[in-house]
């Protein structure tokens, strides 16, 4: 019998640091030679020293589980949903699918008294769709379901995976239906509205930048003056390895919020247009106060922008595929989603229907 737990860290191109356990288990007829994502370091040396203390943990763990395994006693490793819930959010490198697990945490700490102490493997398919019904029962839209029910799939798929269960309680679950989210968008009027108010905090111009560029929050957080040249944003988009060229050297606007940023009074070593841009939800906030204000009457998002950037291209008569390209869509189908006929599109074709 061999059994083998080492921990090995690999930089990334973004510059943070991934560290691993690799194991290698023989016994017998049986050799298994696997890794897991365990944590990254960011630079933070407080959240570092944590990733380097639950990394250490995690060896230790694999160790004793690996040797219960060995001895045929891994029906007597028991471990509790909150531990394998933390476990597999530890491997999420995304802020936002960190925060959906910390929303799933919070619903079933509300519907199960015993959650701490439940073990993983008395999760069963009744489990399963009772905490369904609970959600049903805080008026949650089919769509949130689906999201928190999709990270509990994946919860559980990590312990059947890490041999903590048979079987996924999850394969003969009926989700509900997924509905088609309304699109919110900014008419150009309400655009106006926005351009004209004052004072104009990092975040409102972020979100006006955005209306003009087409790009999410988290490119906008990550996007560098470095990213700019000869009048062309090119950046790599975080949420799919797409680059995305936006030219705005005829963007008088977003050349006037560019010129704006540069001469911050904050200043960042990074070369980031908007350094002092708070998070997503904060923005939002902030938004909300600002519509409010102003009178426009959607529910206020980040992403609106870049709802309003697609559908202004195509009230300007851009073809579909140049929106798709300057979006970084893979899929057509995609960009149709964001892609909205106003009222005043409609009437513009009509006419010329009446022409013919």
């Amino acid at each position: 019998m061999t059994i083998s737990v080492k921990l090995k860290e690999r930089p990334n191109q973004n510059g943070t640091t991934s560290i691993f356990i690799v194991w290698y288990y023989k016994k017998d007829f049986t050799k298994e030679r696997k890794w897991e994502l365990v944590g990254t370091l960011t630079g933070n040396k407080t959240k570092d020293r944590e990733t380097r203390k639950y990394a250490n943990k995690a060896i230790k763990d694999k160790e004793e589980q690996l040797r219960k395994r060995s001895l045929g006693l891994i029906s007597d490793y028991k471990i509790s949903i909150e531990r394998c819930l933390k476990d597999c959010q530890a491997q999420q490198t995304k802020q936002r699918s960190s925060a959906n697990y910390q929303s799933l945490e919070y619903h079933i700490k509300q519907f199960d008294p015993n959650y701490q102490s439940r073990i993983i493997s008395a999760i069963d398919l009744s489990y399963v769709e009772k905490f369904l019904a609970y959600l049903q029962a805080q008026g949650l839209k089919s769509n949130s379901i689906r999201v928190y029910l999709g990270i509990f799939k994946s919860v559980m798929n990590f312990a059947l995976r890490h041999d903590y269960i048979t079987k996924s309680p999850f394969i003969n679950l009926r989700l509900p239906k997924a509905e088609e989210p309304a699109t919110n968008y900014l008419s150009i009027n309400e655009k106006k509205i926005l351009e004209s108010f004052e004072p104009k905090r990092t975040a409102l111009k972020a979100f006006l930048f955005a209306c003009y560029t087409g790009l999410r929050y988290s490119d906008c957080k990550r996007l560098k003056f470095s990213d700019i040249k000869n009048g062309i944003i090119r950046t790599r988009m975080l949420k799919s390895p797409n680059f995305v060229e936006v030219p705005i050297n005829s963007n008088q606007k977003a050349f006037t919020i560019l010129e704006e940023q540069a001469n911050n009074k904050i200043k960042s070593i990074e070369g980031l247009v908007f350094p002092d841009l708070p998070t997503n939800h904060a923005v939002n906030n902030h938004l909300k106060v600002v519509f409010r204000k102003t009178g426009i009457q959607i529910n206020a998002t980040f992403h609106i922008a870049r709802h309003t950037f697609g559908t202004h291209l195509n009230e300007a008569e851009t073809p579909a595929f140049t929106i798709k390209s300057m979006m970084g869509h893979q899929d057509i189908r995609t960009t149709s989603r964001y892609v909205s006929v106003s009222p005043a599109t409609s009437e513009r074709y009509i006419k010329k229907l009446n022409e013919l």
